[in-house]
């Protein structure tokens, strides 16, 4: 953009006369456009860095009236003396990319819904082993809510021990971070729960990896064994009894 008179350089792109990003680098907030309500209202996102303003926004009358997001600079003009001259303003189009994002948060929600919705418990982790999320099994079975689980170590709400040896179990998340591999736990895991009730459970674990194959998280699926535990029972009991 270069400047003119009356702000006629905003007509082609706001489709009338108005202070534009390039004005508002001109007078600038001293404690950051952020927290210029007259600015950061009329944006979807404001930043300063190294005296560049940056913005997100869309204009809806450019292209004919079909609009565009655009991100959008402006900074200061100074002289060899440091005197403020005036300023630029840069605008790019990036809708391709804003709708791209919009299908991808679309796309993640779907995904987040489905898991949380499964009929196993369900329990996800970061790379370094801390829960990103839990669904509605996974809370009941565990006792640990979303909001009290998310961001714990997997082994802080995941306890399990073998009922045989009495002996804590590895942490499953940590040994499929370490080796790559799909997991799964052998038979007579108990996990106990926060407030200490006891069930035994079914479970395995896997790797979740980025598009270069790089492992960036694991997934548990478990349930809960002890119906199938008992019918077992059951049947070894009246094999040795008829």
């Amino acid at each position: 953009i270069i400047g003119k008179c009356d702000y006629e350089y905003a007509i082609p792109f706001y489709a009338q006369r108005c202070k534009t990003l390039i004005d508002h680098s001109l007078m600038s907030s001293s404690n950051g456009p952020e927290h210029d309500s007259q600015w950061a209202d009329k944006y979807d996102s404001i930043c300063e860095a190294e005296g560049v303003l940056f913005v997100e926004c869309l204009l809806p009358d450019i292209y004919n009236g079909k609009g565009a997001y655009v991100l959008s600079s402006a900074a200061q003009l100074r002289s060899n003396s440091g005197k403020v001259i005036g300023a630029i303003q840069s605008i790019k189009d990036i809708t391709d990319r804003r709708e791209m994002e919009r299908l991808l948060f679309y796309e993640k929600e779907e995904l987040r819904i489905t898991l949380l919705s499964i009929g196993d418990g369900f329990i996800s982790t970061d790379k370094k082993g801390n829960i990103l999320m839990l669904n509605k099994i996974a809370q009941e079975l565990t006792g640990w809510s979303a909001q009290d689980a998310v961001g714990r170590p997997f082994d802080e709400v995941f306890y399990i021990f073998n009922e045989f040896t009495g002996r804590r179990c590895d942490n499953i998340a940590q040994k499929v971070l370490a080796t790559g591999n799909i997991m799964e736990l052998g038979n007579h895991i108990i996990l106990v729960a926060k407030d200490g009730s006891k069930r035994p459970i079914e479970d395995s674990a896997a790797p979740v990896k980025d598009k270069d194959g790089g492992i960036i998280g694991v997934v548990v699926v478990f349930r809960d064994y002890s119906v199938k535990k008992e019918r077992q029972a059951k049947i070894e009991y009246l094999s040795f009894h008829d």
